[in-house]
């Protein structure tokens, strides 16, 4: 296995660890619903209480983890991209060309990232839907991201 698949594979790994913590943890496992509920109002958390005052455009935890699998998913897709370029399969995109250079592919991942942050950043600044807008937008280039390292991955020119 080359370095960029098994850097892909550790970054899938990664992405699908950290939502499971982060979905078990945030939803109370092995709790009732009757029990959370119970239990939320006996004892409020601190955070929930916190985020009633906190800014719309405050990052919550989900906000990070997109953002961070946004960079990880892209630089999955730009190492394993680069790597089935130098090992002679040939990258077809009617925007780059036929194998475009490394140089390229790194600035369109960046570029892309860049448009991102400025969609989630600007373009919904100071809406309440900030956080919801953060987690689509990054998600969405999480998603894409790994999707298309794997799909790089799986390919076998040599």
């Amino acid at each position: 296995m080359t370095r960029s698949r098994l850097l892909a594979m550790a970054i899938i790994c990664w992405i699908i660890a950290a939502m499971i913590l982060i979905g078990t943890d945030a939803f109370g496992a092995g709790q009732t619903v009757e029990q959370w509920e119970a239990e939320m109002q006996a004892h409020p958390p601190r955070a929930q209480i916190e985020s009633h005052y906190r800014s719309p455009g405050a990052w919550t935890d989900w906000n990070r983890f997109w953002f961070a699998s946004a960079i990880g998913g892209q630089a999955a897709d730009a190492a394993t991209t680069i790597d089935g370029v130098n090992g002679h399969c040939h990258e077809v995109n009617p925007l780059f060309g036929e194998d475009p250079d490394e140089a390229v592919i790194v600035g369109a991942k960046v570029g892309l990232l860049l448009f991102g942050v400025w969609i989630a950043e600007h373009v919904y600044s100071g809406r309440r839907d900030q956080n919801m807008a953060r987690n689509w937008v990054y998600g969405a280039l999480a998603v894409t991201g790994v999707t298309a390292a794997a799909w790089n991955a799986g390919q076998d020119c040599e």
